[in-house]
């Protein structure tokens, strides 16, 4: 799963977040939301995980990307 996100997070020009704690935490409600942004409430094309306002703004609203200083 490490994997999939470090790949996710360069592809749009972020970084994992170096908080262990809070990328288990976020996972973890990604499981139960099957891959649908948990911080957002519809489950549609546009929350799904990475969602459209990260891939679009570069922010991440649950935390388990951040922005990389080196892109």
């Amino acid at each position: 799963m490490y994997k999939q996100i470090e790949y996710t997070a360069k592809k749009y020009g972020m970084a994992v977040n170096p908080d262990t704690e809070r990328i288990e935490v976020v996972l973890g409600k990604l499981k139960v939301t099957q891959g649908y942004c948990p911080c957002m409430p519809a489950r549609n094309d546009a929350t799904m995980c990475p969602c459209l306002f990260m891939r679009k703004h570069k922010a991440c609203r649950c935390g388990l990307y951040v922005r990389d200083k080196d892109a």
